[in-house]
């Protein structure tokens, strides 16, 4: 049972396959109104949250230290603190899995899943980036990515790794290109035949990426690429060193993984894995105004060098630092067999002779050896100042506090009814959500009707999310006798907040007053009361 003034009411730890009755009474000045119902619904079941298919094993759970919510990884799922399956995403993504009874056998082609603060999800499904309500609906998809000459990208994968819906409305994407920029690479000596000479090079195309941002009606409205901004000799690097076998994508490149945006200042910061490098965009001019990691030349000094190697995942934090996870995966390739990923946290440089510094580390050791991801994973700073990491392919999704204190550890598994044992499921993202509504209001009004002397009434807000947000408030008469409009200061999640409003000059006889509210988070998302006014 709950009991609460706001008109809608949150309600937890539903389980699927189960049914459920439920009733409600309100309450006028302690005065019972009354019980409607009996009433029934069914959460149904579901392959993609069948216990006996997949588990999240949650392995450590400090709920007073840890930010609670919800955990969303790349698998279609949404799990609570618990390990519970509390939300899946209905769509034709896993038809094809579902007749075979193993939905979702690859976590390669759903990438990135993410509730993003409006309460919508966005996702990299396969080669689209897609924006779906919580039952499955396309809200809006990116247009699909065009190469250079104008024609249709013949790479086997375009968009890619990170897809965000930005608090400004307009989404932001990862694409790739085909490449024009042809370096040299070592080989053996060959005889060219017509010239009667012999060549110890040959040339190899290199792949640029470009980073992209759409508006709501698919416009691109701001981009950067990779083609001109490594110098030849870096991509000739690239070209000479052997194709990494973790990668999917065998084409030599920086192979940018992650972005993170800072919309109040206009940069854009962005990794790329093969180049163990960070940069830091000014969006307005598109010049690289910072960067960290190997080769970097920040302002005639190096910058960042060695603190981090293979990165995935970047996260812009609250102070201004930059935090990455760094996989390492180089250093146990080159045979340190006690390697270990990390988090890494890293300064911006004060001025143009500044370095940055490594400010914070953790070191990913949950075995009594180093831990090292050879792909994947990210890292995100939560409401409460501490940080949650996904570590790729070693299956780990973990809470950790700035005192260093794993607060919430998990690890996704998989049954296989050939050996009959379970085994891991991993995944290379993993973010969070305060909860499935994150962005959600009601209002009430305190009378239906003004009358004679009473020109006033209360207004009140619930903001029944779970994250803040502020209110643009529109009241006015019908008859244009009064108009009033004014912006609410930020009401907390599960909080309400209270105005009273005296409207003057309602002479027509039968004026209505009109009260509308607009979230400000979601400008979308309205509500509006009509009153009647009787002079």
């Amino acid at each position: 049972s709950s009991r609460d003034s706001s008109p809608a009411i949150m309600l937890s730890n539903f389980s699927f396959g189960k049914n459920y009755i439920w009733r409600y009474a309100g309450l006028s000045n302690n005065k019972n109104m009354g019980w409607h119902g009996p009433y029934g619904f069914e959460i149904i079941n579901n392959p993609c949250v069948d216990k006996s298919r997949y588990r999240v094993k949650v392995l450590q759970n400090d709920w007073a230290a840890s930010a609670g919510g919800l955990i969303m990884p790349d698998m279609a799922r949404c799990i609570d603190r618990n390990g519970n399956f509390i939300w899946f995403l209905p769509m034709d993504y896993y038809e094809n899995g579902a007749q075979s009874g193993m939905p979702f056998t690859s976590s390669l082609a759903l990438e990135d899943l993410r509730i993003s603060p409006i309460g919508t999800v966005t996702l990299l499904n396969g080669t689209k980036a897609e924006e779906r309500d919580l039952y499955g609906n396309i809200l809006w998809s990116a247009p699909a990515p065009v190469d250079s000459f104008g024609l249709n990208n013949p790479l086997p994968y375009s968009y890619h790794h990170t897809f965000k819906r930005l608090v400004s409305g307009n989404y932001m994407v990862l694409d790739r290109g085909l490449s024009g920029i042809s370096v040299p690479i070592h080989k053996k000596p060959v005889v060219v035949f017509n010239a009667g000479k012999t060549s110890d090079t040959a040339k190899v195309e290199v792949e640029y990426e470009i980073v992209k941002e759409f508006d709501r009606n698919n416009n691109q409205v701001w981009s950067w690429s990779s083609k001109n901004y490594f110098s030849t000799s870096e991509l000739s690097i690239l070209a000479n060193e052997r194709p990494d076998p973790i990668l999917r994508n065998k084409k030599p490149g920086g192979h940018m993984n992650a972005f993170d945006v800072d919309e109040k200042n206009g940069f854009v910061y962005i990794g790329f894995r093969n180049m163990d490098r960070v940069v830091k965009i000014e969006k307005k001019s598109g010049k690289v105004v910072c960067a960290w990691g190997k080769l970097v030349n920040y302002h005639g000094h190096s910058n960042g060098d060695g603190f981090f190697h293979k990165q995935h995942g970047l996260s812009l934090l609250h102070d201004g630092s930059v935090a990455v996870y760094n996989d390492n995966s180089n250093v146990m390739q080159n045979g340190n067999g006690n390697a270990v990923s990390s988090i890494v946290v890293f300064s911006q440089p004060a001025d143009a002779v500044d370095s940055s510094r490594l400010t914070w580390e953790f070191e990913c050791r949950f075995d009594s050896i180093g831990t090292v991801s050879l792909t994947g994973g990210c890292v995100t700073e939560l409401n409460n100042g501490n940080l949650l990491a996904c570590m790729g392919d070693v299956n780990h999704i973990f809470e950790v506090t700035r005192a260093k204190q794993v607060v919430w550890d998990a690890q996704i598994e998989r049954y296989d009814p050939n050996d009959l044992l379970w085994h891991k499921f991993p995944v290379a993202n993993a973010h969070y959500a305060s909860s499935l509504y994150p962005c959600y209001f009601t209002i009430q009004i305190s009378d239906d009707t003004l009358k004679g002397a009473k020109n006033s009434f209360m207004l009140k807000i619930f903001n029944a999310g779970t994250e803040n947000d502020s209110y643009l408030v529109s009241i006015k008469s019908l008859s244009g006798n009064y108009a009033r409009q004014f912006s609410t200061e930020t009401v907390a999640g599960k909080k309400s907040a209270h105005f009273e409003i005296s409207p003057e000059r309602l002479t027509a006889v039968n004026d209505k007053i009109e009260v509308k509210v607009q979230s400000k988070t979601n400008p979308g998302f309205k509500r509006a009361y009509t009153l009647q006014y009787l002079k």
